[in-house]
């Protein structure tokens, strides 16, 4: 089965400059679902700049949010945190076998 990926916005950090409600931080989540399987990454972008495009902290959508996460991450930082959410399904799937025990006394 595929992994199905869902990102979306725990929180965002405002300031009051240089407009009213300007997202600072913008905290993300991405959870993995694969069949019985899930697992979720957690990260925070911050490098928000001022430009001509500023939407008023009321008007914003978790998916514009999200996408602007996406974008600034880049494929690189997308699969990143989609990696490592694969990476923590599969071992949930297929445990490592330990290669060390304590084991009981024979005795």
């Amino acid at each position: 089965m595929a992994i199905t990926y869902t990102w979306g916005i725990e929180k965002m950090r405002v300031n009051q400059v240089p407009q009213t409600d300007f997202v600072t931080d913008i905290y993300f989540r991405v959870v993995g679902v694969d069949g019985d399987y899930t697992a979720k990454s957690e990260g925070k972008y911050s490098d928000l700049e001022a430009g001509d495009s500023f939407i008023a902290f009321a008007d914003l959508t978790e998916a514009q949010v999200v996408t602007w996460v996406k974008n600034s991450l880049g494929s690189d930082g997308v699969s990143e945190h989609e990696n490592h959410v694969a990476n923590i399904i599969s071992t949930k799937k297929t445990p490592p076998v330990p290669t060390k025990a304590i084991k009981t006394l024979p005795w």
